[in-house]
């Protein structure tokens, strides 16, 4: 005959097979499941990110080419009404700086002189580009004529466009010839 299974603490049930703490097999694969949501989530989260930040490169390439063309294009009979249009792309500070130049220079001369310019973005290379901010460098071609130069004369030149998202749009924050 056999003797009794006896708890040896008082008041503590003898654990049947298959109950009581999880085994070490059964921890290590919660463990790596957990370690594998972990990646595919962050995967998921960097994809996400590039994912926006090259619509962010597209976007601002197309927004820094427009706005450059419309700040830089203008014959006398528009100058005005032209160039003032550009300044609904730029951010204030900008806008106010570029509209005092407009004031004070730009569209005085283009009318005394018979100024036209014309404007082609040539190549774009996105230099920054973040969430809200961006750098790009534009590539122009500016074909002018005056009463003086007649004949149209065409300058390369290089300008880099700095950016920055408003309310969900890129607006022009600096335009600087380089």
């Amino acid at each position: 005959m056999t003797a009794p299974v006896v708890a040896s603490d008082p008041g503590v049930e003898p654990s049947a097979p298959g109950r009581g703490l999880p085994s070490r097999p059964l921890i290590a694969v919660a463990a790596v499941l957990l370690v594998l949501v972990a990646i595919v989530g962050f995967l998921g989260y960097q994809r996400a990110t590039a994912s926006t930040l090259e619509a962010n490169r597209q976007q601002v390439v197309a927004v820094a080419s427009e706005q450059a063309v419309a700040m830089l294009s203008y014959t006398p009979a528009n100058v005005d009404s032209t160039l003032r249009a550009a300044v609904g792309g730029l951010t204030e500070s900008f806008g106010a700086e570029y509209s005092d130049l407009l004031d004070s220079v730009v569209i005085p001369s283009a009318r005394e002189t018979g100024t036209t310019s014309e404007v082609a973005v040539v190549g774009a290379a996105v230099t920054d580009v973040e969430r809200s901010s961006a750098t790009v460098l534009l590539f122009l071609n500016q074909t002018t004529t005056s009463f003086a130069a007649p004949e149209p004369t065409v300058t390369g030149s290089r300008v880099t466009v700095a950016l920055e998202k408003v309310d969900g749009d890129w607006l022009v924050g600096d335009l600087t010839a380089t």
